[in-house]
């Protein structure tokens, strides 16, 4: 039998880069538009929860979120299956795609929401219908296009399964000690996730008072600039896949 032996290859540290993401995003959408964005979980209970109390402001919202994280599944596997077709790396262009759709979500002006309107708003304001939709996109491309952790499964965005796989692997591990490697990475895993949260939150919660009272665009988009530290660790993930897939190709020919 092999030992168990964790190691920071490739593969482990875009999974933890991406999970450090996909908190962070989600803390992120949560404070600022007040709705969850990556996982849409939250929003089926908030569309049945204000269903029923009628507050359909609210629920125009997290609908908005879900229909927006369909079409990027939609546009996840579309991007995967041409470019198969065409021998190209469609987790380059899925993270090209997510840097484009952050970078235009800094030049959406924000509000930040206080803590007993989160998941349901007293106004409804076009700029976190959108925001919230470009986040639900990113959601679904990081959770359809980024599930491979060497032979078992991953996500960025949702820690549930991870935390399901954790379990079973620990559970696993006398008879397979390779599955106390996986046990380990899962919960790295679920540690940088949960960094990424709290990252975010440290910011919104010491700024959020200095946020509050802004009037002109300049000054409501100038929270935003704190997603330039998700796009700089996509950047590094973008420019790790690029070289490993430079490798690859030098290798095929040798």
């Amino acid at each position: 039998m092999n030992k168990a032996k964790f190691s920071l290859d490739f593969k482990v540290i875009l999974a933890l880069v991406l999970s450090f993401v996909g908190g962070f995003l989600e803390c992120y959408s949560l404070t600022n538009h007040g709705f969850f964005a990556l996982m849409q979980t939250g929003n089926l209970i908030s569309v049945f929860m204000n269903l029923v109390r009628s507050d359909f402001t609210s629920l125009l919202v997290s609908l908005s979120s879900i229909f927006a994280f369909i079409v990027g599944l939609i546009c996840a596997n579309v991007i995967e299956r041409l470019s198969r077709k065409y021998n190209k790396n469609f987790q380059i262009i899925d993270l090209i795609l997510i840097i484009i759709f952050l970078l235009v979500n800094i030049c959406i002006p924000i509000k930040y929401t206080l803590e007993f309107e989160i998941l349901s708003v007293s106004k409804l304001r076009v700029e976190s219908i959108v925001g919230n939709i470009f986040l639900a996109f990113v959601g679904a491309i990081l959770l359809e296009s980024f599930t491979s952790l060497h032979s078992h499964k991953y996500t960025s965005t949702m820690m549930t399964a991870n935390l399901e796989r954790m379990v079973k692997s620990f559970f696993r591990s006398k008879e397979e000690k390779e599955e106390l490697t996986y046990g380990f990475e899962y919960i790295f895993i679920i540690l940088s996730f949960a960094l990424g949260v709290v990252s975010f939150y440290l910011y919104f919660y010491f700024l959020q008072d200095s946020f509050n009272n802004l009037n002109s665009y300049g000054e409501m988009i100038l929270p935003n600039l704190i997603l330039i530290l998700p796009i700089f660790f996509l950047l590094i993930s973008l420019t790790m896949l690029i070289i490993k897939g430079r490798k690859s190709k030098k290798e095929v020919k040798l």
